[in-house]
């Protein structure tokens, strides 16, 4: 059963027309790199079959991420032989010269960067509702308390009415996982995003998603795509002029014939604002909630000795788990983790090597407080 408090599914940040699949990588042996390197590859072998039998709205037309000065020239140089090295398949991931790049996009582009093929961007709202075609889902119903009681959850609304009992609850409700009194202790922002949307038209034909500072897609329904702004620990909702200006800057700087052929046939220009959520270390909220205060006692050593060997199992909430904090990446964060996150509730073989579950853990930032209070 789905709880969502509004009239559909992916009004929120599922909301936007066009996604992009794509990731943070780096030739540098950092858990967020290594998460988004086993990510982008799960999503793309989740994705694939989705588009080619038309199940969603999307296409993997290919990924250019321009290198807008020499250091990052140098570092996404770096990062392909390091992909290189690890998959030995010199395909997945190119670093190819601006010539090479403005023939693959469709359009000229002034920059080199990295060209990943089999990546592209999906509907949001069409990958929703294929996900939960056979669920149940009551909408227009905002849970606002839960507790456990006889075995089970009990999900309130906010006249403390129940809506809905489970043995299972899976808090995937972003920026809004500290409403819940259990997951208040979670470190968990709101990161406030505008795209801008541009009418497409026939002089215009671009191939690939293009990342630079800013992003942009592809037409899909007669619309290109242009963003985002980022905003840490705002989550308004109105459109804000300035930040349409900024978009269109750093798409003019960055892109200036695309900008010249775009802008120039899209005299009105939409908006749409949506809210993300992250985390401290930009890994996602994945696993069971962990309950502070027994936490704290069964750990307290680490607050005196970070490097302490403490014999212990963490204290958590019964059958409570958090699936939060996916930022700009959802599209290619979520498969993995979801994927891990069922592995986990089900006690099947696990998904993840222990290290980057722990990586993924709401539990570790418990941890890491304690050991940063000594």
């Amino acid at each position: 059963q789905i709880i969502e408090q509004q009239s559909d599914l992916a009004q929120a940040a599922s909301g936007n027309p066009q996604a992009i699949i794509y990731g943070k990588l780096s030739h540098k042996q950092a858990l967020l790199s290594q998460y988004n390197f086993l990510a982008l590859q799960f999503a793309q072998r989740f994705y694939t079959p989705l588009l080619q039998n038309n199940a969603v709205d999307g296409d993997l037309c290919g990924v250019i991420q321009l290198a807008i000065n020499e250091q990052q020239a140098e570092q996404y140089q770096k990062l392909q032989s390091y992909l290189y090295q690890q998959q030995g398949n010199a395909d997945w991931c190119q670093y190819l010269d601006s010539h090479a790049l403005s023939s693959i996009a469709g359009v000229e582009l002034q920059h080199t960067g990295l060209y990943f093929p089999h990546l592209g961007w999906l509907n949001p709202i069409s990958l929703c509702r294929y996900l939960t075609q056979d669920a149940h889902i009551v909408t227009q119903q905002k849970a606002l308390h839960i507790q456990y009681a006889n075995s089970a959850w009990q999900v309130a609304d906010n006249t403390n009415n129940t809506i809905a009992q489970a043995d299972c609850v899976v808090m995937a409700n972003a920026y809004e996982l500290n409403q819940f009194e259990q997951a208040q202790h979670l470190p968990i922002k709101p990161v406030r995003g505008q795209i801008t949307l541009a009418t497409s038209h026939c002089e215009l034909t671009l191939n690939s998603v293009i990342c630079g500072s800013h992003t942009v897609t592809p037409a899909f329904d007669g619309l290109h795509c242009i963003g985002s702004s980022f905003k840490p620990n705002d989550s308004s909702t109105e459109i804000r002029p300035e930040e349409q200006a900024s978009n269109l800057q750093g798409l003019q700087e960055e892109l200036p014939t695309l900008y010249q052929q775009l802008i120039s046939q899209s005299p009105e220009l939409k908006n749409r604002v949506d809210v993300r959520a992250t985390t401290p270390d930009y890994l996602p909220l994945v696993g069971a909630i962990p309950e502070q205060h027994t936490m704290h006692e069964r750990f307290a050593h680490f607050s005196k000795h970070a490097h302490a060997n403490i014999i212990k199992t963490g204290c958590y909430y019964p059958q409570l788990y958090a699936f939060c904090g996916f930022g700009s990446r959802g599209l290619s964060y979520a498969p993995l983790a979801a994927a891990h996150l069922a592995a986990t509730i089900s006690n099947a073989p696990p998904v993840l090597a222990r290290e980057m579950a722990l990586a993924l853990h709401p539990a570790r930032f418990v941890i890491r407080n304690l050991k940063r209070s000594q």
